[in-house]
């Protein structure tokens, strides 16, 4: 009789225990904020890993974009896109608002993925190309009807490029996205292009966000005086390399690493051997917190693959190079960088390093009022 006590004893223990831990994760389900049914979390959960297993991710999973582009009437635009997904359906789906008061919204739709060769990215150093994922969307400004936007996400310099077209399928802007909310301590290494943040300046008058195309213009007058007067431009040409002080001008710069900062390119040519050097400077009003020299210039035919699939116009041969970098501050070499333009009227200007670090950065130049 004491032994089968004892194990009635044991045996009403373990039940009560095994009760009382079913009426904690009961308790702790009911009052979990935000919970929902095992269907919607089934859903949830299939997207979630539909999007990462996909490639999505990277573009759908950050809180919001800066995007960028040449066509303003006070400068670039800079406006703020949010992706996000149909928990059902797992579509994509988002918007960009912007103009004067922010009060402008265009729509972005029915996303599908896009082959899109990186050998346009590998020549500027890219190593693993499957960060790189294209796709293309329709695109709704609240002034045009919709237009198809092309493009590619890369996760390793976290930015994304977009040829929007007309409904010809020709060529109309391009925009570049980038983050708007990432602090330099913890997105850069030490030994990458030193960028701040400034604040956003909403672009004003978005009904001309088509790229203006002036009959001259200020860089313009600059190329042809250097051109004319400057003995090296004979021996550039000879290099197969393009007059440098084109990419001396007043830019918009944003990085896809630190967003939007407050930057100057400074061209030197050394009078007796011609040889090409030019700074990065980045500063806050009039403190600079970081320079940079790229030395050794070269010329760089940079295939048109990556732009072509996206409807996009193809680097200019003339206006492309490859440069090392120097920190000009330490002296030493930090990184390799490559530059290119397009031969468009009013085109920008892409800067895109590669760290021995393996990390990446695309510094995208437009031109500024």
């Amino acid at each position: 009789m004491d032994h089968c006590a004892r194990v009635m004893k044991v045996t009403v223990v373990v039940i009560s225990v095994a009760l009382t831990a079913l009426l904690l994760c009961a308790l702790a389900s009911v009052s979990s904020p935000g919970l929902r049914s095992p269907k919607e979390r089934r859903l949830t959960e299939t997207c979630f890993d539909k999007l990462r297993r996909e490639g999505w991710w990277w573009l759908v999973g950050e809180e919001h974009w800066d995007v960028v582009w040449g066509g303003c009437a006070s400068g670039p635009c800079h406006w703020q896109a949010k992706l996000s997904y149909n928990r059902s359906t797992c579509e994509i789906f988002g918007s960009m608002v912007g103009g004067m008061q922010g009060d402008s919204q265009a729509i972005m739709s029915n996303f599908t993925g896009l082959e899109v060769p990186a050998t346009s990215l590998s020549a500027m150093g890219l190593k693993k190309t499957d960060t790189v994922r294209g796709f293309q969307f329709d695109l709704v400004f609240p002034w045009s009807n919709k237009t198809i936007a092309r493009g590619w996400f890369d996760s390793g310099t976290k930015s994304v490029t977009t040829f929007d077209t007309t409904d010809s399928g020709t060529y109309s802007v391009e925009m570049f996205w980038a983050h708007p909310r990432v602090t330099l301590s913890s997105k850069r290494s030490s030994d990458a292009v030193g960028v701040s943040q400034v604040p956003r300046i909403l672009a004003q008058r978005v009904q001309q966000h088509l790229i203006r195309r002036p009959i001259s213009h200020a860089h313009g007058l600059n190329l042809l005086r250097h051109r004319v007067t400057d003995p090296c431009a004979e021996k550039w040409s000879q290099q197969g390399l393009q007059n440098p002080f084109w990419w001396q001008f007043v830019w918009d710069f944003t990085s896809s690493l630190a967003d939007r900062f407050n930057g100057r390119l400074k061209v030197q040519s050394n009078s007796t051997t011609c040889e090409i050097s030019m700074q990065l400077i980045d500063s806050i009003q009039t403190v600079q917190t970081r320079t940079v020299t790229f030395t050794n210039f070269q010329p760089l035919q940079i295939p048109g693959d990556t732009f072509t699939a996206v409807s996009g116009p193809t680097p200019d041969p003339s206006e492309s190079f490859e440069a090392s970098v120097h920190d000009s501050w330490r002296k030493t070499q930090i990184g390799k960088v490559t530059g290119f333009t397009f031969p468009l009227a009013d085109a920008p200007g892409y800067l895109y390093f590669v760290f021995p670090n393996g990390e990446r950065e695309i510094i995208y130049l437009t031109v500024a009022n």
